[in-house]
């Protein structure tokens, strides 16, 4: 009932835009999708476990936009997205295996009308949150076996104690990028000028009954091709009010820049929450054509993180990364990581993970 009522509101106010100006012609639909199926392993130390799982580095999903256009400048959009409810990489931990499917209502992306205009974008609905991807910017090409955002991979597993025992740290709470995801908000984007483009945002989660907390964040983006030299850079801020009382805020960004003739790139993401803690995540890659059948993308990871999902610890992770570009939009990839935890007062066993994988875009 809250989605239901939610949406009610999201359609009213787009009958409010439609009331200024009625469509030229009515609305043009364009669907899209993609799956994303993986053989995952996680090795804690002690245990490992492997299975199949949908790649929540880039989720399968599908989805649709439909786009009225008021005139030259104004148009209006409905966008709708969904995973396909497949077992997620990151639901999986050493003990418990999510069935192979079971769709819920968090698998809503998007639910959305987007109306852009001279003044900017605005979109009400369930959506991305103005932080969502400032910390993920990534020209490597290899970003579907791996990106600053560790927890869609494996995140769900959990570290191991030195003595056997299985921990309650976690691979996403410690090599966390602190950006927000999706929620149901309100959103503003100003007009792009010369590269760079503000957002700010509203958001509640509508779609977690448990989740009360509300959330505030701004971003500044920065996007250009300078001679031979593709760049993309963001700065976000963000700030989680809990229902608790309290609340939590964090500064997170990154850039990534290629040189588009040899295909050298590289790309730096950081940032801090704000009350303590830091991470810093590196990536060094090289793109070419080694095959005839498509771009081939390498590249070497590193992600460090102080205080973050431990008090007085951090955690390493290095990761080798392959991506292959083959015919029909498929690309096949292949990835390795190392993680390590160090605690004051706690010892962890060195953790490994491996993925295989490829994605068909349709």
């Amino acid at each position: 009932m809250r989605i239901a009522a939610a949406l009610a509101g999201v359609l009213v106010a787009g009958a409010g835009f439609a009331e200024e100006a009625a469509p030229s012609a009515g609305p043009q639909v364009t669907g899209y999708g993609w799956i994303n199926p993986a053989y995952l392993s996680f090795d804690d130390g002690q245990q490992t476990k492997s299975l199949l799982v949908d790649n929540h580095n880039s989720t399968g999903r599908v989805g649709l936009w439909a786009n009225w256009a008021f005139d030259a400048a104004a148009t209006l959009k409905f966008n709708f997205e969904t995973n396909l409810g497949v077992r997620a990489s990151n639901q999986v931990t050493m003990t418990t295996t999510p069935e192979a499917w079971a769709w819920d209502t968090q698998d809503l992306r998007a639910l959305q009308l987007v109306y852009q205009a001279g003044f900017g974008v605005l979109s009400a609905g369930q959506g991305n949150m103005a932080t969502n991807y400032i910390a993920e910017y990534d020209f490597s090409g290899t970003d579907v076996a791996g990106y600053s955002g560790y927890g869609g991979l494996a995140g769900g597993f959990a570290f191991r104690n030195s003595d056997g025992t299985l921990s309650d740290v976690t691979i996403k709470s410690v090599f966390n990028n602190l950006q927000l995801s999706r929620f149901w908000r309100l959103r503003y984007d100003t007009p792009e000028v010369n590269g760079f483009t503000a957002s700010v945002a509203y958001g509640t989660d509508m779609l977690e009954r448990s989740n009360t907390n509300r959330y505030y964040d701004a971003a500044l983006r920065y996007a250009k091709t300078a001679g031979d030299f593709k760049i993309g850079a963001g700065v976000g801020y963000n700030v989680t009010q809990l229902e608790i009382g309290g609340s939590t805020e964090n500064l997170m960004g990154s850039v990534s820049v290629l040189h588009q003739p040899t295909g050298l790139n590289g790309t730096l993401a950081a940032g801090s929450v704000m009350d303590g803690g830091s991470y810093c995540y590196l990536k060094a890659g090289w793109i070419g054509d080694l095959v005839a059948l498509g771009k081939t993308a390498f590249a070497v990871e590193y992600f460090q993180s102080t205080d973050i999902g431990v008090s007085e610890g951090g955690g390493r992770s290095w990761g080798i990364l392959v991506d292959q570009a083959l015919p029909h939009r498929i690309d096949a990839y292949a990835g390795y990581r190392s993680y390590d935890l160090t605690q004051t007062g706690e010892s962890y066993m060195t953790a490994a993970s491996y993925v295989i994988g490829a994605r068909w875009v349709f």
